[in-house]
């Protein structure tokens, strides 16, 4: 990702629509998981580290992160535990340390994304749980990932292949942000026109109107509230929740 993005993010990320519903995403799957004392949890890939606010109501939290840039902006917001890494497919845990290792549009980051997640699949426990936000649908390509460095998007069946393969045990795999999709898709196919293709349009992570905001703020609320019951057939980003089997 671009070094001026995690100045964007640490920014706006408290604030910004989109990591907002997020939150409250995360905040829903965790309140469904078994109650356990003492949970150690791992958000590899973490960014400049907001995530971690909303993960340590839950237990020990760790953070990881590739960019130094990004750990800096961790600690700045008070946390300890968070690593530097040279790459993701040799992480400095032990094996089984984890219970719940979050991974938040992370992978689509990664070339072996397969190895990447057998490696997450060695550090969490037997029994433990795998958290997996991706972007879904290659059609919604855009600047937005080429600035990120995105290698790939998912599907729901490309996603649980690879977890599967992995070793995951997949309790739950659906697309989520469904309510943008129909909206975003003609704007992602209009920036493929080559005269819009390198404008930056949609690349940024600032919506200048405070009412816009706070709309699509709403709109990925009811989202997230309505797939507790729905399976939506498409959305803006696939959700995948995994378990390590027990020995």
């Amino acid at each position: 990702m671009e070094l001026k993005r995690y100045d964007q993010i640490y920014k706006n990320e408290a604030s910004y629509w989109w990591f907002k519903g997020r939150r409250k995403l995360l905040i829903d799957i965790f309140s469904k998981l078994p109650k356990k004392n003492s949970l150690k949890i791992l958000d590899i890939g973490c960014c400049t580290g907001y995530n971690l606010h909303t993960l340590e109501k839950f237990g020990e939290v760790y953070g990881a992160d590739i960019e130094k840039k990004a750990v800096e902006y961790c600690k700045k917001r008070g946390f300890k535990k968070i690593s530097l890494l040279k790459n993701g497919l040799k992480l400095p845990f032990k094996k089984d340390f984890f219970d719940i290792v979050t991974c938040l549009d992370v992978i689509e980051h990664v070339e072996k994304d397969k190895k990447y997640l057998e490696e997450l699949h060695r550090i969490i426990k037997p029994g433990g749980t795998l958290i997996l936000f991706v972007p879904a649908f290659n059609l919604l390509w855009s600047q937005l990932d080429v600035r990120s460095h995105h290698i790939r998007r998912y599907t729901k069946s490309s996603l649980g292949k690879i977890a599967k393969a992995a070793k995951f045990i997949i309790s739950d795999v659906k697309y989520f942000n469904y309510l943008l999709f129909l909206p975003v898709l003609p704007i992602r196919l209009f920036q493929k026109i080559p005269f819009f293709k390198n404008n930056g349009l949609g690349a940024d992570l600032v919506v200048r109107s405070k009412l816009i905001n706070n709309i699509l703020n709403l709109i990925f609320l009811i989202d997230v509230w309505s797939i507790k019951w729905l399976s939506p057939p498409v959305g803006i980003s696939v959700l995948l929740i995994a378990k390590k089997g027990k020995r």
